[in-house]
């Protein structure tokens, strides 16, 4: 083995200095860099760093063994720390690493043969990295912006760049993680490949691929970004792309489109579509928890395929809720995604199957938006809160394809002629109140169909619509008569009584009553003839004088009366059944199993038929 000739420079006061003040800035180096490798995993290097001593050697290895053997180097063991030395590893040799071995400076290392590891990191912050063999070890740190002439094949488990430029022809591939922690990952030769169910985290920078570079994301792979504000990289154009998560004070700004066939994770921040198009895959979903939201323009659209639906609510920035198409494609019928704040369209609002449920939100279709589809299969819930918005002018007609969680209900409006413009909004319900808001369930008893539409416009004067709603056979209760039937609509305080006809069917195999001439908005939903919809004397003289309590309830909702209680329903806000028990003895229901919200329950039996509110928390 051939040894540089050493120097002993610390009895030179000067070189003592020199050596000095060449130790103290090894030593800021390795600071700047603590908080990166505490993230990486890489608790345990420090101390080992700072208690070596730099050698200016050359260290070739003779015999293959372990990196801390004497043996495997004919001699004298290498340091933790190397600053100056040359580590050399011929063809045919392996060296085992047994402790985190760390390079910077001036120092080199020359993989010829193979240097493994199943549990230790190699750090070169400085120093270059050369030679043709094997690299498999637990863990690389690495942040050479030059010095790579290593045309090997490196096999990690955990890659950490502090802003690495990968220059030639090395095949590297990641078992577990690639952690960006600094500056930007640069691939411009060779191919770095990202196993199946690795993942890419990002706290600072990204990775940029020129060159003859390739970066092979068609595994299975995850992104994390958990940093400060990114412009995404090459990290998210992947085939085999799957969860995505942010989780970031500030913002992650795409620089393609982002195409989700995991779980989208937003649990903290901001992810800006920049002007770019976010598609929900067939196996795509967007996480419950977190607080995170998307900040979307004109210039992007938004695809939902994902055939379970999306589990969380898409949740938009103040002054990032707006998109060009909005597609609602999940295949299966009975799936459902959700807005969790406003959204306005200005394209195509497309429901091609499942459903999109805006809560109580608004879904505005902008002057000159379109919606296009719109059956049973894929329509808009609404729960009397949020509503569909769309622009209505003159001699125009729009259809609004809304309904509940149960039923579809659509409703048409026409402006005639000599109608003022504006944006008209309907929500729908799957009850009747007394009140048109609240009161009586008038749905419970009375032969009517069982949906209110809520129907306004900010076109407050000089309107002159027509109206078709439309509903299926089960939203008739109580022997509703389609053929004798009307809108009402509640106006003056009281549902009024129209001249009654018969129900047609409407193109998409729905029962339709039409009325015309209506040139105020509020409630309405179609009764038949013999619906009592202006007297609920039959229905207060069977109240039965019950009382609830306590209010609001958490476990168990007790009630008085005088009268035989048999049986409690309990309806959401939407009027949907949520809850049915049989009562015998004891004079109280438990709630525990239902969402906190508001509620009317329905008590009936001998002498008793009564609605009240309560709320749960």
């Amino acid at each position: 083995m051939c040894k540089r000739k050493k120097v002993k420079i610390f009895n030179n006061p000067g070189s003592r200095n020199r050596q000095s003040k060449k130790n103290k800035r090894d030593k800021k180096v390795m600071n700047k860099f603590t908080n990166y490798f505490r993230k990486a995993g890489f608790l345990t290097l420090f101390a080992a760093m700072f208690s070596s001593t730099s050698k200016a050697a050359i260290y070739t290895a003779v015999l293959s063994g372990n990196f801390n053997a004497s043996t495997t180097w004919g001699g004298s063991v290498p340091g933790t720390l190397l600053s100056s030395d040359d580590i050399i590893i011929p063809t045919g040799v392996t060296v085992i690493l047994t402790a985190d071995q760390t390079f910077t400076g001036t120092s080199s290392l020359t993989v010829d043969g193979t240097l493994t590891s199943s549990a230790s990191a190699l750090i070169m912050t400085g120093g270059s990295l050369e030679g043709t063999g094997t690299i498999t070890v637990d863990s690389i740190a690495l942040g050479l912006i030059s010095g790579i002439t290593y045309t090997g094949n490196i096999t990690v488990q955990k890659f950490t760049s502090l802003g690495a430029a990968i220059s030639t022809t090395a095949t590297v591939v990641v078992g577990n993680s690639l952690n960006l922690l600094s500056g930007v990952l640069s691939l411009t030769s060779g191919s770095l490949t990202m196993s199946n169910g690795s993942t890419i985290q990002v706290a600072v920078g990204g990775i940029t691929v020129g060159g003859t570079g390739m970066l092979n994301l068609t595994n299975t792979y995850n992104v994390s970004y958990s940093g400060s504000s990114v412009n995404a990289g090459a990290e998210l154009s992947g085939a085999g792309l799957s969860n995505v998560t942010v989780n970031i004070p500030g913002s992650i700004s795409l620089s393609s489109n982002l195409n989700v066939n995991g779980i989208l994770m937003l649990t903290s921040g901001t992810l800006t579509l920049n002007n770019h198009n976010l598609t929900f895959g067939t196996n795509g979903d967007l996480a419950v928890s977190g607080t995170g939201n998307i900040d979307a323009t004109s210039a992007s659209n938004i695809t939902i395929n994902a055939t379970n639906g999306l589990s969380g609510n898409l949740n938009f920035a103040s002054g990032g809720s707006t998109v060009n198409n909005f597609t609602v494609n999940m295949g299966n019928v009975s799936s459902m995604a959700k807005l969790g704040s406003n959204l306005t369209v200005n394209g195509l609002l497309r429901l091609q199957s499942g459903k999109l449920n805006i809560g109580s939100n608004n879904l505005m279709l902008a002057a000159g938006g379109l919606v296009s589809g719109g059956t049973s299969n894929s329509y808009v819930v609404t729960n009397g809160i949020g509503s569909l918005v769309m622009n209505l002018v003159a001699s125009t007609t729009d259809t609004f394809q809304v309904g509940t969680a149960l039923h579809y209900a659509p409703m048409a409006i026409t402006a005639n002629s000599s109608s003022a413009s504006g944006d008209v909004s309907i929500s729908v319900i799957d009850s009747v109140y007394l009140n048109g808001t609240s009161g009586t369930v008038l749905s419970a008893t009375q032969r009517l169909v069982s949906a209110t539409w809520f129907v306004s416009s900010t076109a407050t004067a000089a309107i002159n619509y027509n109206m078709l709603a439309m509903w299926n056979a089960a939203m008739e209760v109580n022997g509703f008569d389609r053929t004798q039937s009307y809108i009402s609509h509640f106006t003056s305080s009281a549902w009024d009584v129209m001249a009654f006809a018969s129900a047609t069917t409407a193109t998409n195999g729905m029962y339709a009553m039409a009325r015309t001439g209506i040139t105020s908005l509020s409630p309405f939903t179609v009764a038949d003839k013999n619906a009592d919809l202006t007297s609920v004397s039959t229905v207060s003289a069977a109240n039965g004088g019950v009382t609830i309590y306590p209010n609001p309830a958490t476990g168990i909702l007790y009630f008085n009366t005088s009268a035989k209680v048999s049986n409690v329903n309990i309806y959401d806000v939407t009027g949907r059944l949520v809850k049915s028990a049989a009562i015998s003895n004891n004079n109280s229901i438990s709630v525990q199993d239902i969402s906190a919200g508001f509620y009317n329950v329905y008590f009936s039996g001998n002498g008793v038929q009564s609605f009240q509110k309560f709320i749960k928390q």
